[in-house]
């Protein structure tokens, strides 16, 4: 089992915690109170196909096994989770993956607005990272090279470098375009109605009478047509 404790995603509440089982297949998200109870009706899980993480994202052998604060990975003001899967088989038979998952402020419905998996494959770990048993556990650094990304620090098991499954620790400096939020619906437009133009009103020709002077006239004041 994996926890950490992450900053709070609302006002009202300390903290918020997050657990993980060993090769689980969720995460459990709860708030907590001032006194360290959690709070009724807090605890969300985020698998596949809930709480944002598209269905078929985790494999079922190659759950999630560890986790930590990623800090605020993409600048939205809201801590994010680094996620490690040590048994993952995307880039191979027990190759392992770390998942960034870009977290939601409270007031969105879903936790997850994106996620970044790496793997020995990923550009920048490729040759680097060994094919067995590594990418176990992710966390995060602070912005080690000055380039205002947060960069991680992800634990391979099982690497050779040192002799047969030492293991390694890789400092991953972090680059590249960080995923784009979901897009929002775009509220209805609102329609102006359309309001015809008072209509001109061409003038009665004035008749001069034969005898009398022209009388003066008071002109009247057309009112505009209801809309």
């Amino acid at each position: 089992m994996s926890i950490t404790v992450l900053s709070p995603r609302s006002s009202g509440n300390p903290v918020d915690i997050v657990v993980t089982g060993a090769t689980s297949e969720a995460i459990m998200f709860a708030r907590l109170a001032a006194n360290g109870t959690v709070i009724s009706g807090s605890v969300q899980v985020i698998s596949n196909g809930q709480q944002g993480l598209p269905d078929g994202t985790l494999h079922e052998e190659g759950g999630w096994a560890t986790l930590a604060s990623a800090g605020d990975m993409d600048g939205d003001g809201v801590e994010d989770l680094v996620v490690g899967a040590g048994n993952d088989p995307t880039a191979g038979t027990f190759a392992g993956a770390v998942y960034i998952l870009y977290l939601n402020s409270a007031s969105e419905t879903e936790l997850v607005r994106a996620f970044t998996q790496l793997t020995r494959l990923t550009t920048g770990l490729d040759g680097v990272a060994q094919a067995g048993g590594w990418l176990t556990i992710g966390s995060s650094l602070g912005d080690l090279d000055g380039d205002g990304r947060i960069d991680l620090l992800i634990g391979s098991s099982s690497d050779d470098t040192g002799g047969f499954d030492r293991g390694a620790i890789i400092v991953a400096f972090m680059g590249g375009a960080v995923p784009s939020p979901t897009p929002s619906v775009s509220p209805t437009p609102s329609v102006t109605p359309s309001v015809s133009p008072t209509p001109s009103v061409t003038p009665t020709p004035s008749v001069s009478p034969s005898v009398s002077p022209t009388p003066s006239v008071t002109p009247i004041e057309l009112a505009p047509p209801p809309p």
